[in-house]
């Protein structure tokens, strides 16, 4: 009886045997699994990194936008240059009387005097001249547009409405006047002079 319990314990060994190393390839056949389901597991991150990238896809999305609104910005700019004729301020801005005794009133946004409002819409200190609108509310023309161009001589001011019943914007700055001819310069008449108040 001890033979056989001592095969019997010796056959159970052994499977006890076999069983562990099946157990140790299984568990290896696991571990290759495992490592499979790691890999899954890695594709998955990858599809993590896929997100990841649409993330950054996102961002460049609002790196384009911000972009824009860059752009826009200049573009506001550039309409808001278009606006005032340029970034310099109007130099004639100020009160005068011209030599009938009107009164003028210049601003950057208007020139105000006996014959109505004219609505500024750009200036050109280099070309001394300014373009403007002809209000509605004005007797003549209204609506229209009127160039104003000035000229200094002998330290006083002058003016001529060069236009002042253009159709179109580029009607009024299509005009000119003569500053080298103060008496007939302005349409075959003289200048106006304006006194500063």
């Amino acid at each position: 009886m001890h033979q056989f319990t001592l095969r019997l314990a010796a056959t159970s060994l052994f499977a006890f045997a076999s069983l562990t190393a099946c157990s140790d390839d299984a568990a290896e056949g696991g571990d290759e699994q495992g490592t499979e389901e790691t890999d899954a597991g890695t594709e998955t991150d990858a599809g993590t990194e896929t997100d990841s990238d649409v993330g950054t896809e996102t961002d460049a999305g609002t790196e384009t936008d911000s972009d824009v609104g860059t752009e826009t910005d200049s573009e506001t700019d550039a309409g808001t240059e278009t606006d005032t004729g340029n970034a310099d301020d109007l130099e004639i801005i100020g009160e005068y009387i011209d030599e009938w005794g009107d009164m003028h009133v210049i601003t950057a946004e208007q020139w105000e005097n006996a014959a109505g409002t004219f609505l500024i819409d750009h200036w050109d200190n280099e070309a001394t001249y300014l373009v403007a609108q002809n209000d509605a509310q004005n007797e003549y023309f209204p609506e229209l547009w009127s160039r104003f161009d000035w000229t200094w001589a002998d330290d006083a001011l002058y003016y001529c409405q060069t236009v002042y019943d253009g159709a179109t914007i580029d009607d009024a700055v299509a005009g000119s006047a003569d500053a080298d001819d103060l008496a007939a310069g302005c349409a075959g008449f003289s200048w106006t002079s304006l006194e500063q108040q």
